[in-house]
């Protein structure tokens, strides 16, 4: 897209039910010393960024199932500025990802020298809807995968051997 910058997220929930964006995989983002060593930091990390505060610009997208295209940031009414030490930010677009019409993702991109117009957005909608089908496939599996991981665990313990230890140790 001839961007700067850009991300790939996925939307979450707390246990309260809020809606939180994960970033596994985002463009190398390190103005300075501190960036760079936050950058690594959260480049090791399994979760990638998490961020929980989606009152802003990029979080719109997400929360309004909505594109945000915009070659002035800071005069959009999502917008609340950037972070210490973040660079300017001259103009960002947020595509929402989607699978049978729910929000399950966002494409977040920053600083393109023409700018972003509807052009851009409608050459990209098919990359757009393949990935929303892949981030919903792949929570499935993530599910599956961790209802098969309880049943084993359930399956493989004894409970009655266990019941029978702790009334053992219970009466010494």
């Amino acid at each position: 897209t001839e961007s700067q910058y850009g991300f790939i997220g996925i939307v979450d929930h707390t246990a309260d039910g809020k809606p939180l964006l994960r970033v596994p995989t985002i463009s190398n983002i390190s103005w300075n010393a501190d960036t760079r060593d936050w950058y690594q930091r959260q480049k090791a990390s399994p979760e990638g960024l998490v961020f929980h505060n989606l009152d802003n610009l990029f979080g719109r997208t997400v929360t309004h199932d909505e594109v945000v295209c915009t070659n002035n940031p800071a005069a959009h009414h999502a917008s609340k500025g950037t972070p210490k030490g973040h660079p300017a930010l001259e103009s960002f677009l947020g595509l929402p990802l989607r699978f049978n019409n729910e929000v399950v993702g966002m494409i977040g991109l920053g600083n393109r020298d023409d700018g972003f117009d509807e052009s851009l957005v409608q050459l990209l909608t098919p990359l757009t809807t393949t990935l929303g089908t892949l981030i919903h496939a792949r929570s499935v599996e993530d599910r599956r995968l961790k209802a098969e991981a309880q049943l084993f665990t359930q399956a493989t313990q004894d409970s009655l051997r266990d019941r029978k230890s702790t009334r053992l140790n219970s009466s010494h």
